[in-house]
């Protein structure tokens, strides 16, 4: 049986997103739905949280995580 295009891409879309309790930001799957904090345990329903980016890998979703933090200040010492 054929398959639509939507099913036959199994790739996940990695996305950021902002904890609407302590404001942390987080990797996780565009297609889970719910994710907790790691700063401060919340529990996050994906679909509501707001998105800062995405990307087609975790490397990718992995850097721009680092650089919009740099850009925030979040990783000064």
């Amino acid at each position: 049986m054929w398959k639509n295009l939507s099913e036959i891409n199994t790739i996940p879309i990695i996305i950021i997103i902002e904890c609407s309790q302590c404001g942390g930001l987080l990797l996780a799957i565009e297609k889970q739905k719910t994710k907790s904090c790691t700063y401060c345990g919340a529990r996050i329903k994906i679909h509501k949280a707001i998105r800062i980016a995405s990307a087609g890998n975790s490397y990718e979703a992995s850097k721009k995580l680092k650089n919009y933090k740099e850009k925030k200040g979040f990783n000064k010492k």
